[in-house]
């Protein structure tokens, strides 16, 4: 995401896409697990953790792509994962939470920049 905002790459945010789809792929929906939702920290059939380390930068990009592009899905799957009845980013949040609608900004400084973004 600091990509696109910093040089409005349309691969980089292409990319942030691909992860976001590729983590909501990973949710975990089974309603006979103990407390269903979340992502699972290990790919493997002995585990159960789903732990705030694998949502919240999840919740995080879908609030940003939703800043990004408007697109409410993201938004609707943010804020799902973290104020739904079986949140396990941590704890359950009873909140309303405010996302803003304002354009996510740019975090260019002026002047010469010293790193630039990985290739994609």
């Amino acid at each position: 995401m600091q990509c696109y905002l910093t040089d409005r790459d349309p691969v980089a945010l292409g990319t942030a896409k691909q992860i976001f789809d590729l983590v909501d792929s990973g949710w975990d929906s089974d309603p006979k697990h103990a407390s269903p939702g979340g992502i699972f920290w290990i790919q493997a059939s002995w585990s159960t953790d789903r732990n705030t380390v694998s949502n919240m930068p999840a919740a995080e990009l879908g609030v940003r792509l939703y800043q990004i592009t408007g697109t409410t899905s993201y938004l609707d799957w943010a804020l799902g994962c973290t104020t739904g009845p079986t949140t396990t980013c941590g704890a359950r949040i009873a909140c309303t939470p405010t996302i803003s609608t304002a354009p996510a900004r740019s975090s260019r400084r002026s002047g010469p920049t010293t790193r630039g973004c990985p290739s994609m």
